[in-house]
């Protein structure tokens, strides 16, 4: 499974096509520790997004941990190299389309209506014609720049997915407990999609991947990144990956943190509240500092990544906050 999954983001695949190219090439299954051609497939492709959703935090770390213990045993990274290592941040972009308004709008009230469906809930009206005609007709304005007509079309399909959420809402008391469970999630994502406004933070961007931000990473050609902003530590030496950290509710890429730990006469000294990397720990014995910051305040300044002697950046300079988990 984990040789799947590092094909799969080696060569930008989806699920179902690098099970069915695995098949087809031998190298890969070698890879995967086959030692005889296989002519079946391994997995079910859903079985990966079942691995993922049940492997967890814990799960990424002993991932982790077997990784550097691998690459120590074939001599790929060498126990010196962890003395030095370089911390930076950069954005996992997700796989969703260019979020517009009016397509949120219309795909919340599908799903929503479709899951009515399969729950036994008859709805008064499920807008499926008129609600593909008004994005449809929304979408050629805004091509044609025809804003105002625009705008007038876009809220056809804002105004039918209210409607479709107040009918599920009127209807819900009826049903079971299992069912309205099943519809507590889906109805707060339409309520924050409908009270979400054009310069409001902590937007919904994909419906189907909410945990997706907007991340502004100072690129020419590309001003914004939608996805999840994370931070790597690598060996300085070897490019050696030896953390990874998501780093929530930060979407500014010139965001720098100065230390604010740094003794009087100049020398530095580990944060109070920095907590020891559990991959590299284990693996090496060598004490790689990191930091994980409170929920309380996830993005505030006096947390920051501890530097010292066994650890020190390569670009201390660097306008990313140094942070690894």
């Amino acid at each position: 499974m984990a040789g799947l999954h590092y094909l799969k983001h080696a060569f930008g695949l989806s699920d179902e096509a690098v099970v069915k190219g695995w098949v087809e090439n031998p190298y890969w299954q070698y890879f995967c520790g086959e030692e005889y051609f296989q002519r079946r497939l391994p997995i079910d492709p859903s079985q990966m997004t079942r691995f993922r959703t049940r492997l967890g935090p814990s799960g990424c770390e002993k991932l982790l941990e077997l990784t550097i213990t691998a690459g120590l045993a074939t001599q790929t990274v060498k126990p010196a190299s962890f003395r030095q290592v370089t911390l930076d941040t950069t954005v996992q972009e997700k796989a969703i389309a260019f979020p517009t308004d009016g397509r949120l709008y219309h795909k919340g009230r599908v799903w929503r209506v479709r899951l009515a469906r399969h729950s036994g809930i008859e709805l008064r009206q499920s807008y499926v014609r008129k609600g593909k005609q008004a994005l449809f007709m929304q979408q050629r304005y805004a091509a044609a720049r025809q804003m105002r007509r625009a705008r007038r079309e876009l809220k056809r399909p804002k105004v039918y997915l209210g409607r479709v959420y107040r009918d599920i809402l009127r209807k819900l008391p009826q049903q079971s407990a299992a069912v309205q469970e099943r519809f507590a999630g889906p109805l707060a994502q339409v309520v924050r999609l409908l009270a979400q406004q054009r310069h409001d933070h902590n937007k919904l961007y994909s419906l189907h991947a909410p945990e997706v931000e907007c991340i502004a990473k100072g690129k020419a050609h590309k001003k914004y990144e939608f996805g999840i902003k994370v931070s790597l530590a690598v060996t300085q030496r070897d490019n050696f990956i030896v953390g990874a950290w998501h780093c929530p509710a930060i979407r500014s890429m010139a965001t720098y943190y100065t230390p604010r730990y740094a003794r009087s006469n100049g020398s530095r000294a580990p944060h109070p509240n920095a907590a020891m990397s559990i991959a590299a720990t284990e693996a090496t014995g060598s004490k790689i500092p990191a930091c994980t910051l409170p929920a309380k305040s996830a993005a505030s300044p006096e947390h920051c990544a501890a530097r010292s002697s066994a650890a020190t950046p390569s670009n201390p300079s660097s306008d990313t906050p140094n942070t690894m988990a």
